[in-house]
């Protein structure tokens, strides 16, 4: 199962699709990139954001006119397990890094434009907190230490690696520092998986994966289920064909 989540226009996407492996043989479900490409197609979209899963680490030249992000929530969860098991080392990070998600709170909470964000986040303060996890992140990497954790190991290597991707939501005041809405539409049908037993069968995917994708949407337009589904089941009373003025953005303000 796969998931998308626009946080512009507030849709969430869930799809499942077949996919073939090198020997051309059809394989059901999968996680080829090719899946996230052919859903995307010719779409127009600015941005993608995602960890740093093996599918996503090829997307970068693949999809060229998309400029790829990736999650800092992932990179600042890897700290916190080395900080958990007494990598304590790892509490600069974990620190420097809940900094920045407080400045990205201060954006929201002042209700700040597009341009003000993109000004406020490439202005003195943040740039000069990147640069101290850019000098804590090398020295330590030059300095290997026999008795370092795995765990920080694989936090230090994985913040490194995808320096670029993490830190590109500074290139647009439109960008998010994390891609905590597609983690959060994807935990409850991770449940869902779990309770059931997994889908069973393809059928079962795909009518998780509308029913999930119509949830899903209602959450981020903000509205009740109920109370669109009224709504819309009036509208279509009244012979309404116009489907793409019938979503929960349009008829539930």
């Amino acid at each position: 199962m796969w998931c998308l989540v626009n946080r512009k226009t507030r849709i969430g996407f869930f799809f499942y699709k077949d996919t073939t492996d090198d020997e051309d043989l059809q394989k059901h479900g999968g996680k080829s990139r090719n899946v996230l490409k052919e859903f995307l197609g010719d779409a127009k979209i600015k941005s993608l954001q995602s960890n740093g899963y093996n599918v996503y680490m090829y997307l970068d030249n693949e999809l060229m006119d998309i400029e790829h992000l990736y999650c800092l929530t992932h990179a600042r969860a890897k700290f916190k397990y080395a900080y958990d098991q007494e990598s304590l080392q790892a509490r600069i990070f974990h620190e420097l890094i809940a900094t920045l998600y407080g400045m990205e709170e201060t954006y929201r909470r002042e209700k700040l434009t597009i341009n003000e964000i993109y000004s406020r986040r490439n202005s003195k303060e943040t740039p000069e907190l990147i640069e101290k996890l850019r000098t804590e992140l090398y020295d330590l990497l030059a300095n290997p230490d026999e008795s370092r954790s795995e765990l920080m190991s694989k936090a230090l290597n994985y913040l490194k690696n995808f320096w670029k991707q993490i830190f590109a939501y500074r290139n647009d005041g439109e960008y998010s520092i994390d891609n905590l809405p597609a983690e959060r539409a994807l935990r409850p049908i991770t449940i869902q998986r779990k309770n059931s037993l997994f889908f069973c069968s393809v059928k079962g995917i795909q009518n998780s994966a509308i029913y999930n994708t119509f949830i899903e949407t209602y959450k981020q337009a903000g509205v009740s289920f109920r109370d669109y589904f009224c709504k819309l089941l009036r509208e279509l009373k009244k012979e309404r064909t116009d489907y793409e003025n019938l979503l929960p953005m349009t008829i539930c303000k």
